[in-house]
């Protein structure tokens, strides 16, 4: 079945490519990126249109680890996104989106500075998905790339789409129960991004992120899988964002004690945000190598033994 999945997800000519190698890997996260490279070796000029002029900055991006596939292009600060809320078709959907991208850019893989994509958390197909891909286009074209939290590209666009809330100023929040007195005074809750997801097995997905001075999201201690119950949080006020508050939205609620008063369940992760976060992680020089681009589980199992249930 995955074997089938992998073949219509591509193009009828990459799939003479495909049986060479299915025996000698181990698991089919690995089908589509030996696939990929071989193509791009094969039919380097067949696939995209040629584009004479050169940008500062050229980053493709993708992100497959929700529900939600997308694919985006970063091309000298303006990002071009294509996105469908289509789960269990990444698979068919995330080559033709990178395809008509490239094309309507007129860019070969080959001429990109570098690559970007969601390494997670989120569920184990879908991010493995995103890291085959990457790692193929990266082989075939000898490319960096930046893996780009999936906590964090959510907090992003919740920034990038709250701009004109940057200035707004607020009241100080009572003291409550698990904080004291030190909250920032008239700090502004659209500077910071509680983000939940939805883990599964009574867990969520859990970072804290703070918009800095440039508008990008910054981690505020560390990422987890926890229960609600546990998280760990700063003494500010933000918005919950992500699905793990429509599930433990009460329990999250009277963890935090007070700090957070408004939700968006329906946040999704975007190649958009991946693209504007890998633009400048590369920047950064935090680009890493092809056989470093890993995903990022933070669970180590996805399902509880009899005996834990």
């Amino acid at each position: 079945v995955i074997h089938d999945l992998w073949i219509s997800a591509i193009p009828a000519e990459m799939t003479g490519c495909v049986d060479t190698y299915v025996e000698k890997e181990e698991g089919y996260s690995h089908y589509l990126y030996i696939i990929f490279a071989s193509y791009l070796r094969r039919t380097p000029h067949t696939l995209f249109q040629v584009h004479k002029e050169t940008q500062i900055m050229k980053l493709l991006a993708v992100e497959t680890a929700t529900e939600a596939c997308s694919a985006a292009l970063y091309n000298d600060g303006v990002v071009t996104e294509r996105f469908e809320l289509t789960p269990k078709e990444h698979t068919r959907l995330i080559l033709p989106m990178i395809d008509g991208l490239l094309a309507d850019a007129g860019l070969l893989p080959q001429q990109l500075d570098a690559l970007a994509f969601g390494c997670g958390p989120g569920s184990f197909t879908g991010v493995r998905i995103a890291t085959g891909v990457i790692q193929g286009i990266a082989l075939g074209a000898d490319l960096p790339v930046v893996p780009v939290s999936t906590l964090a590209a959510i907090a992003q666009d919740f920034f990038d789409n709250n701009i004109n809330n940057t200035d707004m100023t607020f009241p100080p929040l009572p003291a409550g129960e698990g904080r004291g007195e030190g909250i920032q005074k008239n700090a502004n809750p659209y500077n910071v991004a509680y983000i939940a997801m939805d883990a599964r097995m009574g867990e969520i997905f859990w970072g804290v992120y703070k918009r800095d001075e440039q508008g990008y999201a910054e981690l505020i201690g560390k990422e987890a899988v926890t229960p609600a119950t546990d998280v760990e949080f700063p003494d500010l006020p933000g918005i919950g964002i992500g699905s793990g508050w429509g599930i433990y939205g009460q329990e999250l609620m009277q963890r935090l004690g007070g700090l957070v008063s408004v939700c968006r369940i329906d946040a999704l992760p975007r190649a958009g945000a991946i693209a504007r976060l890998g633009a400048r992680g590369f920047e950064r020089d935090l680009a890493v190598p092809v056989e470093q681009a890993m995903p990022v589980y933070l669970r180590d199992k996805v399902a509880k033994k009899e005996s834990e249930r």
